[in-house]
């Protein structure tokens, strides 16, 4: 009986054994086939890039990095480019990589120049990704809903309105008498004139710090000016006479002309040749240089001589002195 027991008892152990090494032997060539499977896989796998939007789906290396993956369609990240995973990650099949440029723009701002990159999408996105701060009276150009888009120029007017009080002089009047004992137009002095003051204030609009518009709000007068007294010659001496062609130009309103020959300040009558009228100007420019004409009367002193559609006047020309 007791040999039975010792025999079966070495069977069951014999079984348990052979069981356990075939269990071992599965499991070996479970990892021999994962093995196998592995190195007979393929080479490449497929993932997505998308670039602004644009979807791209490439075969690439399995051992490549996302550097790698952009490469073979010509990308680099530059500087500014938002790429969603590191440069230097490998990837892995049907990954997606977003990739996106920065745009560079030129931005000028209280007169200063610089370059930025943004991938805001207008005007206005830019300014708020830049962080910058406008006031009331700012102007933007182009417009803050404006796309971006390369080589753009954004522009910044930065405006200011201020109130300032100023003391200013207030003119004097003139009166002037006749003085036949004088030559034409000397005036003399007989009670000067004194210049009177008044406090005004003023609203003032700025750009960039220079001043674009100045406007009085109210003023005060603090002294009344004093009446200058003159004595203004009538007396006619005549010098030069020249006879010639006068012509007419817009300059300065009033009886005023441009000679070549008389010296500027100096007064000449000038008399129509068709219809005797005449005219006392002053010489306060240089010209004419047409050959044949003597005297350019401004526009006020000519229409007292002629209509302007004239154009061209016979006229005799008399130096005062």
């Amino acid at each position: 009986m007791r040999l039975a027991l010792f025999l079966a008892g070495m069977f069951t152990g014999l079984q348990l054994l052979i069981g356990q090494t075939g269990s071992q032997a599965r499991a070996q060539d479970g990892i021999g086939l994962a093995n196998q499977s592995k190195e007979s896989g393929s080479d490449t796998v497929q993932i997505n890039i998308i670039e602004e939007g644009i979807n791209y789906r490439i075969d690439v290396p399995t051992d490549s990095s996302v550097r790698d993956a952009l490469a073979v369609l010509g990308l680099s990240a530059q500087d500014g480019d938002i790429i969603s995973q590191s440069p230097d990650a490998e990837i892995s099949a049907n990954e997606n990589i977003f990739i996106d440029h920065a745009t560079v723009i030129s931005i000028i701002d209280d007169d200063v120049k610089r370059e930025a990159l943004t991938h805001a999408n207008t005007v206005g996105g830019f300014i708020t990704e830049q962080g910058i701060k406008l006031g009331e009276l700012d102007i933007i150009t182009p417009a803050e809903e404006t796309s971006i888009k390369q080589k753009l120029t954004v522009k910044i007017k930065r405006r200011s309105l201020e109130t300032t009080t100023e003391i200013l002089d207030i003119p004097f009047d003139h009166i002037a008498s006749d003085d036949p004992q004088n030559s034409y137009g000397k005036i003399t002095i007989i009670k000067p004139g004194v210049l009177g003051k008044k406090s005004a204030a003023f609203e003032i609009l700025k750009e960039d710090g220079r001043i674009i518009k100045k406007k009085m709000l109210s003023s005060t007068v603090l002294e009344k000016p004093q009446t200058q007294e003159e004595l203004r010659g009538t007396k006619i001496v005549i010098g030069r006479v020249d006879e010639a062609l006068g012509s007419w130009y817009n300059a300065f309103p009033g009886l005023y002309a441009a000679s070549t020959t008389y010296p500027r300040k100096s007064f000449v009558r000038v008399t129509n040749l068709n219809n005797n009228k005449s005219v006392i100007v002053k010489i306060n420019d240089y010209g004419p240089t047409i050959p044949g004409r003597i005297i350019d009367l401004e526009a006020t002193a000519f229409k007292m001589l002629s209509p302007l559609y004239r154009g061209i006047i016979p006229v005799r020309v008399e130096q005062l002195l």
